[in-house]
């Protein structure tokens, strides 16, 4: 069973990348990260599907929650 949820998951991430890909080029980054945080991507997903590192996209969220340092709230 945990086999077909992995292959399901590997699925939908391959769709969400390719919808995120197919995106107006006028989408920045931080509305693809939101965008992708709305689908309740973790920080190594959505750096996969943008082509980043998972530290830049933890970094871009916090500053998006209001930490000018870069460090997530708890």
């Amino acid at each position: 069973m945990e086999d077909k949820l992995e292959i399901i998951s590997k699925k939908l991430s391959i769709l969400i990348a390719l919808t995120v890909r197919s995106l107006p080029d006028a989408l920045d980054t931080k509305s693809s990260i939101k965008l992708l945080d709305s689908y309740g991507l973790s920080n190594v997903e959505v750096a996969a599907i943008l082509g980043m590192k998972p530290n830049a996209v933890s970094m871009a969220r916090a500053r998006m929650n209001g930490d000018k340092n870069g460090k997530a709230k708890e």
